[in-house]
């Protein structure tokens, strides 16, 4: 039996249809093994965006910021707000007026806003928005343009908060830490203790110079992150076991300065 032999003719048909078949039309555009490139400037449907609940998405707009009982980051579509999980007020530091940001991170719909509530009377005594709304989970941004330079955004322990800081939107930015001397372990080199307790080390250095004892270290440098800190996890019989495999978020390409200011509580 001969082989089949397929002519450039008789291929082309073929080559569109497959093409054809990895596209989508509207407002969803972008292969499966990529994160969908959502236009939020169309009119979109809840019933569109449902089915893409759970899947990576890229959407592209002018942040904007909504203060109910917490103040939360969003990009404004169409008909749609798209809220950003764990991005706050000073999100993005520096960007200038009108600029966009391009947000990549999983769709997910839930409850995070309460309803208004309202007196008898009508009058407002908090804001709110009723049903559901769409976030972003582990949003992973940038400008749009790429000759925008943002300022670092800044952590520091002297906001005196309680609440640990969530670094996992800045890595891959550049941010600022304000902190005291923590540890200096021979395998991580040293660190500071920031905003909420947080600790960060500083890539290149193996431990703090004696001036810095008792002074404020300000760090500048680009955020990164690395899966091997040590962390205590429970065993199959209730046994205490050692895993090398927490976060450890590094600056890199940092530089610091040590300031003279009181290390008060």
């Amino acid at each position: 039996m001969k082989p089949l032999k397929i002519h450039a003719a008789m291929a082309m048909p073929f080559l569109l249809l497959s093409l054809a078949s990895c596209q989508s039309a509207g407002p969803f555009r972008g292969a499966t093994t990529q994160p969908y490139l959502l236009d939020i400037q169309q009119r979109l449907a809840n019933a569109d965006l449902d089915k893409l609940v759970g899947t990576e998405i890229t959407i592209q707009g002018q942040p904007h910021w909504d203060n109910f009982s917490t103040v939360y980051a969003s990009v404004q579509g169409r008909n749609q707000r798209f809220f950003l999980n764990q991005l706050s007020e000073d999100w993005p530091p520096g960007l200038p007026p009108g600029a966009e940001v391009r947000v990549t991170g999983i769709l997910a719909r839930r409850k995070i806003i309460d309803d208004a509530m309202v007196t008898d009377s009508g009058e407002v005594i908090s804001n709110g928005s009723p049903g559901e709304q769409y976030l972003i989970d582990h949003p992973r941004w940038e400008p749009v343009d790429p000759h925008v330079v943002l300022k670092p955004k800044l952590y520091s322990i002297k906001s005196n908060a309680t609440k640990e800081v969530n670094f996992d939107p800045m890595v891959g930015h550049l941010i600022t830490v304000e902190g005291w001397d923590f540890s200096q372990s021979l395998k991580f080199g040293a660190s500071v203790v920031t905003h909420g307790s947080a600790q960060v080390y500083v890539d290149g250095v193996t431990k703090w110079p004696p001036e810095a004892h008792g002074r404020l270290i300000r760090v500048t440098g680009t955020l990164t992150v690395r899966y091997d800190r040590p962390r205590v996890v429970q065993g199959p019989y209730g046994e205490a076991l050692m895993k090398f495999d927490g976060p450890r978020f590094i600056l890199t390409g940092a530089k610091y300065e040590f300031l003279d200011v009181p290390n008060v509580p």
